[in-house]
Formats: structure tokens, sequence, C-alpha cells
């Protein structure tokens, strides 16, 4: 969700209750009671800290992209100069049945673009990837060109992969996912077996799958197009057991 927060008292490090030591955070109920905006979420606006409430207000943004009901609420923002912490900064996620809905780096991006200050946690910056390892225990080497057992898995060209890259570890690049419509392909879902479809054969009574040149022909373009190379590609992701 997306959230207004407050500052309750100060606080000293080490305190359960505190966020990086700054003091006991509460929710504000408006814009004006806030000291900064929590964004994590693009659903709603949440407004207690109960999960979930009848003060939840539904932002229409996930599948429709729609900033009617966010734009004041950014604008209200921009008029106090609130800073926003964005914990989640991708653009789209991939939900069943191939929709694509929209996510907190959209309205991170807008917040910025009006000319609000915004601080992004997570993927692509490699703080996320480096606390990652931390907390798995394994010392990061700048100088090193890989981190043996190490891989980041995603569907995202620009979070996922260029995270990775950035932070030094090999990435697997999920075709089925986000990008697929892009480069031509079908969305992978939980029931596929790991073929890669090209879109124009669906709908038709048989369904052929792409040949390895051509996909790696489009991949290719793909790659160059943004200067983003993976380490390692996949037809699409499933964690499961036989």
């Amino acid at each position: 969700p997306l959230q207004f927060l407050s500052h309750i008292e100060n606080g000293i490090d080490g305190d359960d209750n505190l966020i990086g030591g700054r003091g006991v955070i509460g929710v504000a109920e408006s814009v004006e009671e806030a000291d900064f905006i929590l964004l994590h979420g693009s659903e709603v606006w949440r407004q207690s800290r109960e999960l979930p409430t009848s003060d939840d207000l539904d932002l229409n943004f996930l599948y429709n992209e729609d900033f009617t009901m966010i734009d004041p609420l950014l604008d209200q923002s921009l008029e106090r100069n609130l800073p926003m912490v964005c914990a989640n900064p991708d653009f789209v996620v991939g939900l069943p049945g191939g929709v694509v809905g929209n996510m907190p780096g959209k309205i991170a991006e807008r917040y910025a673009q009006k000319g609000g200050i915004v601080h992004h946690f997570g993927k692509p910056s490699p703080r996320h990837f480096h606390a990652c390892l931390d907390n798995l225990g394994i010392v990061f080497d700048a100088n090193a060109k890989s981190i043996p057992g190490v891989a980041h898995v995603g569907d995202s060209l620009e979070h996922d992969v260029a995270g990775a890259n950035a932070a030094g570890v090999d990435s697997v690049f999920v075709l089925g996912g986000i990008h697929a419509r892009e480069l031509g392909l079908v969305p992978t879902g939980s029931e596929d077996v790991g073929t890669v479809i090209a879109d124009d054969d669906v709908g038709g009574h048989e369904i052929a799958c792409i040949t390895e040149k051509e996909l790696t022909i489009k991949l290719q373009s793909f790659f160059e197009e943004r200067g983003i190379w993976p380490t390692h590609v996949v037809p699409r992701l499933s964690l499961g057991f036989d």
C-alpha cells in the first residue's frame, strides 16, 4: 500500500519499534499529519496499521494505471515537500492470466517528475543485493567477476538484471515474464512446461515453438537496444516439487 507516516517520538538505536533508529513511526490519517511517504504497494492508500481495514482506499492503479486518485495526494505531498521512500521500485509485475500489474515504481517516478524527493530501496540498487549477500554470510568482493554459487533470478531487465550486474552478481533472465510481449513471445504460466512460444502462433490450432536461431536474434537485439545483458536465460521459472 501507499502510506503517509509520521514520527511519534524519538528513540534510540536497537529498539525493536524503530525504523533505522529514527524513532517510533505511526500511520498518519492525512497528508497534513505526515512526515514522509512509504510506498511499498500500489493497490490501496492504507490509513491504519491494521491489515486490511475498511479505511483502505482503493487507488484504482494496479490494473488500470489511473493516477486520478493518486495525483492529488502527490500534489499535496509536494506542497509540503514530503520525501518518499519507495520500497519496491518495480514498474510492472506479471499477474495470473498474463495480466500485467502496475507497481510502486511508476508512482515514485510520477512523484519525482513532479519535483518530489524519492529514495529508492530495492532493485536495481546494488545495496539491495549486497544486503542479501550479508544475510547469507557471503563476503562481497568488488574485484571478483562473479560470486560462486550465487545468481539472481528475475524477469525485469531494468531491475533484476541491471541490478544484479551493478552488484557483481550473476543473473538469470526469465523470458516468459513481463518482457514476453515485447519479445514477441507468449507469457508463461505455472502450468507451462518451459517451451518458448511465438506470440503470432497463439490462437491457432497448432502452436509452434520459436526456433533457437529466431530467439537468439530477438534476444541480441533486445539486450543491445537496452545495453543490459544477463548471464543466463531461461524460458520460465517454477518453484515446486513433483
